[in-house]
């Protein structure tokens, strides 16, 4: 065997190195932490918060899912927007005119154009904590369809320590037709991500981030960081909230409850443009050992 054999042979195993022990280690994480019973609680109300830019696909079904969670306690859904021109802004109205719901209170609001050192998707949650009237206050992004019960698994998590300050859904991507970017990008969060999100937990689900496709917080957790606003300018808001809140000596934790975040129509060269978008996490307060499996893989050879 020549040398060029030779450094080939090690660049190979190096590399099936680095993929048994990612392997390992996700499988671990997998089977770190078993779900726990839920626990009774008396509810506090909640004010959920969904942005919306855009026509989301299957729009329709997802506000429908937002309407129908079967929270005990008092609770009421904003769906905030920027412009009544927005594309999904009517058939938001109609559902809202047409859907069964326990929420007390179902209504859209319009933001206006965020100002410059805002998002368009924090302005909206800021306008969204303006017009709340509940004690917690959740987000929901507008992709994502929620089973019944995951805004109670949610609460009742968040109730469980007086030092949790945000508790959130690890999600998984699902398409009913999927194209070539909705089948990677369901291999990027399915195959890696909820098993990452495990092994970084701790036994209790805390993180020192949020992933926050669908997360509650505590007012005076928020309150401890600046309010959402604090996020401005960030890369990732949901990130940079959770990390504020882990150094501000608050607990984010992960539940168990899955959510689905709704894919399709996705060419690959879109899901590209988030796979470079999730290449960038680590700068927004998640941790190297959580990013390792991803970054270690798309590394050039």
């Amino acid at each position: 065997m020549n040398t060029r054999d030779v450094g080939w042979a090690a660049a190979g195993a190096a590399a099936l190195g680095v993929l048994l022990r990612g392997h390992i280690g996700l499988m671990a994480g997998l089977r770190r932490r078993p779900a726990l019973a839920a626990r009774a609680f008396d509810p506090p109300s909640v004010t959920v918060i969904r942005p919306i830019r855009g026509l989301d696909v299957e729009a329709r079904q997802n506000v429908r899912a937002l309407l129908a969670l079967d929270y005990p306690g008092e609770w009421e859904v904003l769906f905030v927007f920027d412009s009544e021109d927005d594309p999904a802004f009517a058939l938001t109205r109609e559902e809202l005119g047409k859907a069964p719901t326990r929420a007390r209170r179902a209504e859209v609001v319009v933001a206006g154009e965020p100002p410059e050192e805002l998002t368009g998707k924090l302005n909206a949650m800021q306008v969204g904590v303006a017009c709340s009237r509940c004690t917690l206050l959740a987000f929901s992004d507008s992709d994502t369809r929620p089973a019944p019960g995951a805004l109670t698994a949610l609460v009742g998590a968040l109730l469980e320590d007086a030092r949790t300050g945000a508790t959130f859904a690890p999600v998984y991507a699902a398409a009913d037709a999927p194209l070539a970017g909705d089948v990677a990008y369901g291999l990027l969060v399915n195959a890696w991500y909820g098993a990452s999100v495990a092994r970084t937990s701790g036994p209790d689900g805390a993180l020192p981030f949020i992933m926050g496709q669908l997360m509650v917080f505590r007012r005076e957790a928020l309150a401890a960081i600046g309010g959402v606003g604090c996020a401005a300018g960030e890369l990732v808001d949901d990130m940079y909230l959770g990390r504020r809140l882990h150094e501000a000596g608050w607990k984010n934790r992960v539940i168990h409850t899955p959510l689905r975040i709704v894919t399709g129509h996705l060419e690959l060269r879109a899901f590209l443009r988030i796979f470079r978008r999730w290449l960038l996490f680590s700068e927004s307060g998640l941790p190297w050992a959580f990013a390792r499996p991803t970054s270690e893989a798309s590394m050039p050879s």
